[in-house]
């Protein structure tokens, strides 16, 4: 999972455990791991290839 707050809610906290209890484990991603995260991937490609020729 991600570090957004809906992930770190008491609700989820709860859930997280009860799914634990059967065999589900969720770990939370470490911050800024771009390279996993396909829309920042996407976002950046975007930015350098098509923005920034559209403005030249």
């Amino acid at each position: 999972m991600d570090n957004t707050r809906i992930h770190k809610t008491k609700d989820i906290g709860e859930r997280i455990l009860c799914w634990q209890k059967k065999g589900l484990f969720l770990f939370f991603l470490p911050p800024y791991l771009l390279h996993l995260n396909i829309v920042g991937t996407f976002w950046r490609k975007l930015q350098k290839e098509e923005l920034v020729q559209g403005i030249s």
